[in-house]
């Protein structure tokens, strides 16, 4: 029996697991988190709606408007979002329907999960933004992007980049 084809497929397992975990548990929680927001803003639907008679109080009904706007924001996104890494994966990762299990399928397979995985921790805060509310999420991508690696792989890179030879042209 060939090895390489087992350590190749290890590497494989092992590259898909670390990337698409962490990826699933930000969407997962994420989305649980959003929808748990929502729920309960439309419970209190009724209470912000009279607010809205009164001069004093308006405002607090436009900010309960704003944030359930940006909750519906954000929960488009995600869709958006999942249908271009679904896409992605068909298109590069997948080759006449089944999966390429060389490395660098594996390793491009990662990277997607690593790029995914960052624009679905800041979702939140794009949606919140463009709709003036805070984000739901936002607590949510922290302790995943802590526990997830990204910021010790950040340090990493940063400190290899400073060790790199700089520009030494003379003026």
């Amino acid at each position: 029996m060939d090895m390489s084809v087992l350590y190749t497929g290890g590497i494989s397992i092992v590259l898909f697991i670390l990337g698409g975990i962490p990826f699933l548990l930000a969407v997962v929680s994420t989305l649980l988190v959003i929808k748990a927001a929502t729920t309960m803003l439309l419970a209190l639907g009724p209470l912000f709606i009279a607010f809205a008679l009164f001069d004093r109080t308006r405002q607090w009904f436009w900010g309960w408007v704003s944030q359930m706007a940006g909750f519906m924001l954000t929960q488009v996104l995600f869709s958006v979002v999942l249908a271009m890494e679904v896409a992605f994966i068909n298109t590069a990762v997948l080759k006449d329907g089944k999966m390429d299990p060389s490395i660098s399928g594996s390793i491009s397979m990662f990277i997607f999960f690593a790029v995914f995985l960052v624009l679905v921790t800041e979702l939140p805060n794009y949606a919140a933004s463009i709709m003036g509310s805070s984000a739901a999420g936002a607590g949510v991508s922290g302790v995943v992007s802590k526990y997830s690696g990204i910021r010790t792989a950040a340090r990493v890179a940063n400190f290899a980049r400073s060790k790199l030879p700089g520009n030494k042209i003379a003026g």
